[in-house]
Parts: structure tokens; sequence; C-alpha cells
């Protein structure tokens, strides 16, 4: 229990530092406008990002999903999952198509009925 709640605090900390919006507005009240509230009581450099972000009406998800996207991290035990992800998808898109290739030229035919 101690560790998740150490991890949502991580999380929690990391979306504040990378978005300026309070914790309260993340954690409650995520599927509701930026507002002038929100961007007053951001940090400096957060201001302007947030401002144009609540002339345009998105949502507090949107945002942080934007934001999050965006993100760049200084921070030494980062690895990206961009390269993981791409190989992963690729080994499978190759698995289906090998699968498909089998299906096609088997006896049973791709819906599983026999030929004669």
């Amino acid at each position: 229990m101690r560790r998740t709640r150490h991890r949502t605090r991580l999380h929690t900390g990391r979306i504040e530092a990378t978005t300026g919006l309070r914790r309260e507005r993340f954690l409650d009240e995520f599927t509701t406008p930026i507002t002038a509230e929100d961007v007053a009581q951001a940090p400096p450099e957060h201001r302007a990002r947030l401002q144009a972000v609540a002339d345009s009406g998105r949502l507090v998800c949107g945002y942080i999903n934007q934001a999050s996207l965006t993100e760049t991290s200084t921070s030494d035990g980062f690895a990206p999952a961009a390269p993981f992800v791409g190989a992963l998808t690729g080994a499978r898109a190759a698995a289906i198509t090998v699968a498909w290739l089998a299906s096609t030229t088997c006896q049973a035919g791709c819906d599983g009925s026999t030929t004669s």
C-alpha cells in the first residue's frame, strides 16, 4: 500500500510540474475545461500555455494527455517506451501476417471449413 501511495505522489507531482495545474484539478475535476482560475494559480512559466488552452476550451484531461506526450524528461532513469512499442507492434504484425498466410495455404482454409 505504501508503494502505491508513493507512486501516486510521484505521478501527481510529475503532472503538476509538467502542466502547471493544481493537483485537485486533475484528480477531482479532470473532465472540465481549463479555467481562468487555473491560469491565475499556475506557475508563471505555465501561464501562457494554459491561457491558450483555456481560450480553446480544452478539457483538463486532454491538456494533460498532450502535455505528457510532448514532455521531455531530463532524469537519468528515463527510458523512452516508443522503441519498445514500435518493435512489439512490428513483431505482432509479422505474426499476424504469417498466421494469415499459413491459414490461406492450409487444407482447412481461412474459415476452418474443409475443402474437397
